[in-house]
């Protein structure tokens, strides 16, 4: 899907990465249905969700369509399809730019120990931000998992308590259906009285349904394919979304100028190439002669790559259209 494909490009710009955490959402007062109410702003980190199925309405939808004035979304980053190895072996990274900037940082389902003395990135994540709350994610019942699931053999005795810890210390549980959050909590109850006993615990048990895209539900109802409509008149933030949507999609795919002059060192010499043309325009013994007469090629409306002797890019000079205003002529009385 082009939403997660350009996502996945962007946080390879090491500027667009960056910008995620420069600005904080900030608190707003509005009015609803006559009253005023202050929105407190809230920055949201996903950490290291995986290219999925079940991540695009989990992580991806949400990052674009909670995006708003009111509340920021970013990557940690974004690591390929492979569930088992989440759920047994999680990996993040702990950054304090990252973490002093996030309000809620959303943990992926894992059996990995995240409390631990060992590696307990709870409390990493605590002592660089003591406000930022702890969500952890519960894809599906692990207690009713049949012999024949395939992760059966992961989720043993061993695997489950260590569940129920990550659950225990996090403060915000989170799952996709009011059934499994209702059944969540009777087995918490349990363990309150027997593994956790006298044990204190901040987590609260959230629900938030698959966060399924309007457009492409109604783009199958055959009444109108061609123009869906968003259900209960769509999406106050629909402004925002779209905003954030096009910022992505133009870091990663970036209007690319095919006018190039190259200016490579090819056979212990310093050559001109125009685009992906292999033979040479000019030959130079020196570096600096070549940049010059490559120079000369930007007014004409070409780009200017100048390579190290490594092959890896140093410079790039980019052609910038002078834009001339044009003025009405007037006439003698001015019209």
């Amino acid at each position: 899907m082009k939403l997660i494909l350009d996502i996945t490009k962007a946080l390879r710009v090491e500027k667009f990465y960056k910008e995620q955490f420069d600005k904080f959402a900030d608190s707003k007062e509005v009015n609803i249905n006559g009253k005023n109410v202050i929105i407190e702003g809230r920055n949201l980190l996903f950490m290291n969700p995986q290219l999925s199925g079940k991540n695009l309405y989990k992580t991806f939808l949400p990052y674009y369509h909670l995006f708003s004035e009111y509340f920021f979304t970013a990557f940690s980053s974004i690591s390929k399809y492979n569930p088992k190895e989440q759920l047994q072996s999680l990996k993040v990274r702990i950054d304090t730019v990252q973490l002093t900037w996030a309000d809620y940082v959303v943990i992926p389902f894992t059996t990995d120990n995240l409390t631990s003395e060992e590696n307990n990135l709870y409390e990493s994540i605590r002592n660089i931000n003591q406000q930022c709350k702890i969500v952890f994610m519960v894809d599906f019942n692990y207690y009713e998992l049949s012999d024949l699931h395939p992760y059966r053999k992961i989720f043993n005795d061993r695997a489950i308590n260590q569940v129920e810890e990550n659950i225990w210390f996090c403060d915000i549980c989170l799952v996709s259906n009011m059934v499994f959050m209702n059944y969540l909590r009777d087995e918490l109850t349990k363990i309150s009285s027997g593994s956790m006993k006298n044990i204190p615990t901040k987590a609260k048990i959230a629900c938030i349904p698959f966060y399924a895209d309007s457009k492409l539900l109604l783009a199958n109802v055959d009444y109108n394919p061609q123009e869906p409509k968003h259900v209960n008149g769509g999406n106050k933030y629909d402004k925002g979304v779209s905003e954030q949507m096009k910022k992505v999609s133009d870091v990663a795919n970036p209007i690319v100028n095919k006018k190039q002059i190259k200016v490579i060192l090819e056979n212990d010499k310093w050559v001109l190439k125009k685009g992906s043309y292999k033979k040479p325009l000019e030959i130079y013994a020196k570096k600096s002669l070549a940049i010059n007469e490559a120079n000369k090629f930007i007014k004409d409306g070409y780009d200017i790559i100048i390579y190290k002797t490594d092959g890896t890019i140093q410079k790039t000079i980019i052609f910038k259209p002078t834009i001339v205003e044009v003025k009405k002529k007037t006439n003698k009385n001015g019209k």
